[in-house]
Parts: C-alpha cells; structure tokens; sequence
C-alpha cells in the first residue's frame, strides 16, 4: 500500500478543468517531485491534495484510507501538511509565532515544545531570529520559516510548492540541501518545482506535467537524461 495514492481525479476551477484523469502515488520515505510549465496544474495538483479544491472525480487516498471529500482540517490531521506557494507567513509576528502556528492541530500540538527544538536543530537560523519580525527577513529565511512552520505540523507527508521561488541561486541551494534533511530524517516529500534540474537532483521519482496530464513519469536520474526532459526543461 502506498503512502499516497491518487486515481483518475479531474479538478477544475467552476467550468474550467484544470487537472485530467490524473493518476500518480508516493511511497512512504520517497521524495517525489512534480514538474512541468507554467499552467501545467501542478499546485492545483496539491491544492485537491490538500482538500482545498475537491476532484470532481476519481480517488485520493492516504495511508489507504480516502481522503478526497475531507475538508483541510481533516486532512491536516491524517498527517498531509502543505507548504504552499509564496510562504503565506504572517508577516507582522515573529518567526517563533509563525511556526507555533503550524502546531495547532491536535495531533502535533501534544509535542510542541519538542517539535520545535527539532525545528530549530534542522533550521539553526530560525533560532537566531526566533524573536524578529517575519517581514524583516531575507526571502530565503522566509522561506526557511515557511518550511518550518509545515514541520510543526509532524507531518507524514510534506508537499511543498515552488521552495525555490524567487530565491537567489545560493539560497536556492540551501533550500534543496534542507529538503534533502528533511527526508533524510524520515519525512516523505512531495514538491512541486520548476528548477527541474535541483528537484529532480534530489528526488527519488518524478511525474512530469503538461495542460493537466501525466505525459512522462519514472525515476529521478532516469527523467534527467531523457531527451524531452533535457529540451523542454533543462535548455539542453
């Protein structure tokens, strides 16, 4: 049984499909990485993920057990915790206060202090600035709170969308080197990427995504040398 598993869902935004008889999985330790363009329906991909927009049609279960008609909190609370795109942090409370905010489901709220201490151990810099405002930091440093507020959670399963996004090539591998950490500490890892060459670096597998559609999927050094990828995505 696989941690994830997702079977011919359709999303779409009212009349616009957005996501087509979609189908992928993610086993438990992996990290996964979902790339493509722009408009590929990779977010929307995590956001019917996430139970923040329901599939009109086909299955989304976790851990066996479906999940595609629960609401976020639902979700939440089996374990799926999703960072999403732009870091969305409350950008007038302090870094500690915005990772307490990832910790308020039942299930990681039991261990908060603990959790943090993890977080901090992972993310050093964090524990520097815990007292300083969100919106004061680099947007590397936001980003690292971003990522460690979704840690708070204790999440099962970590989906991450665009870390990289409009980050400094140095902070960009800071990022990747974290993500790495992460499941190397045990935490599956979806993420959603549009530095194919990085993700794909550190991912185990890949599933690429064109207006909706899987077109190509395999492991990670298998997608890196394959020729469409090479064109489309690394300019080679």
């Amino acid at each position: 049984m696989s941690l994830l598993e997702i079977n011919n869902i359709d999303v779409s935004y009212g009349d616009v499909q957005v996501i087509f008889d979609l189908s992928l999985k993610v086993e438990k330790g992996e990290v996964v990485s979902i790339i493509g363009g722009n408009g590929a329906g990779k977010s929307t991909l995590l956001r019917a993920i996430s139970g923040l927009m329901p599939a009109s049609s086909g299955t989304i279960a976790f851990h066996g057990v479906p999940i595609q008609a629960e609401p976020p909190e639902n979700v939440v609370a089996s374990g799926i915790i999703h960072v999403p795109e732009g870091r969305r942090l409350f950008s007038l409370m302090s870094v500690k206060d915005n990772l307490l905010v990832g910790a308020y489901n039942k299930r990681a709220n039991k261990d908060v202090a603990e959790t943090l201490k993890n977080v901090y151990k992972l993310l050093p810099r964090l524990q520097e600035r815990e007292n300083q405002i969100a919106m004061t930091l680099s947007g590397g440093e936001q980003q690292m709170v971003a990522i460690g507020r979704g840690l708070m959670g204790q999440p099962h399963l970590l989906m991450l969308d665009e870390p990289s996004l409009g980050l400094a090539p140095i902070l960009i591998k800071d990022i990747f080197e974290t993500v790495r950490k992460i499941a190397d500490q045990g935490t599956t890892v979806l993420m959603v990427e549009q530095d194919v060459k990085h993700s794909l670096s550190l991912s185990d597998r890949g599933y690429v995504l064109e207006h909706g559609r899987v077109v190509m999927e395999g492991k990670a050094e298998d997608l890196i040398d394959d020729p469409h990828i090479k064109e489309a995505y690394l300019g080679i």
